[in-house]
């Protein structure tokens, strides 16, 4: 038995509302799931937190007045390293003097002297072919972070790694030693 027209379109309706119905399920079910879980925000505000105390942080330390003139330092100490590369490729053999690099190695002359440098005395300088086992090439010890904290000395090796050279700085406890046994 053939069905009515109207019992058909009747009954493509009610198929059609179920499957509407059933994608606006779906859809407020996915509406629902969006969004970050109240656990996840927990773990997060406090690694924002972290993130925030470290660049406060650093931004702080930057802007202390010994920072700008070891970073400096830094840079002359390398751009000094550098040249000696370009001297001993040249000439085969390391420069007698920091003084030697002046002319044609360095682009500016006061890349020979450290920001506290007042009397333009220039870094300490070891010619790694004239002194065996050379700790450095250049060395600084001109920065503190206050008159009663000497900072260590700043170093480049031969290897031209930056170092700090822990054995120059004086350790309190031996010098109290010393001072008891005299």
């Amino acid at each position: 038995m053939d069905k009515n027209p109207i019992d058909k379109l009747n009954e493509i309706e009610d198929q059609l509302k179920k499957q509407l119905n059933e994608t606006e399920i779906e859809n407020n079910q996915n509406q629902i799931n969006k969004g970050p879980s109240p656990c996840c925000l927990g773990c997060l505000t406090p690694i924002i937190i972290i993130i925030l105390l470290f660049v406060g942080m650093c931004i702080y330390v930057y802007n202390q007045p010994y920072t700008k003139p070891i970073m400096s330092c830094l840079q002359n100490q390398l751009e000094i390293y550098e040249a000696i590369g370009r001297y001993k490729d040249l000439n085969n053999t390391y420069p007698e003097s920091l003084k030697e690099l002046e002319a044609e190695y360095l682009k500016d002359k006061s890349s020979l002297y450290c920001p506290l440098d007042t009397n333009k005395e220039g870094y300490e300088y070891q010619n790694p072919e004239k002194v065996k086992g050379a700790k450095f090439i250049t060395r600084c010890s001109r920065h503190k972070l206050k008159d009663a904290y000497p900072f260590p000395p700043i170093i480049i090796t031969p290897q031209g790694k930056f170092q700090y050279d822990m054995e120059a700085v004086p350790n309190p406890q031996n010098t109290e030693q010393n001072t008891n046994k005299q």
